[in-house]
């Protein structure tokens, strides 16, 4: 995963972005987490991402807050509360 998302376009990258889904199993669960984490860092290295493209990975990342897999909520949780991640002034 970390070896392929970087090869990919920013259209690409929005695309996966549009498909992934929070609902599901818990593997699917598992990877729309990894997935979306390795988004969120790469776009906010780059800032090269536009912001609906921003919200709609943190939007992702929210819900997966209240899943119900306790591995998912922690882990999203402690990807979240990072402070290198933590932005007051967004909404």
């Amino acid at each position: 995963m970390h070896k392929l998302l970087p090869k990919l376009t920013r259209e690409q990258l929005f695309e996966i972005a549009q498909i992934l889904s929070v609902p599901g199993p818990n593997e699917c669960q598992y990877w729309t987490l990894e997935i979306n984490k390795w988004m969120y860092d790469y776009n906010m290295s780059l800032k090269f991402l536009s912001e609906s493209f921003y919200h709609h990975v943190r939007e992702q990342l929210v819900q997966l807050l209240s899943s119900k897999n306790t591995y998912i909520r922690v882990n999203c949780r402690h990807f979240s509360c990072n402070p290198k991640r933590l932005n007051i002034s967004s909404n």
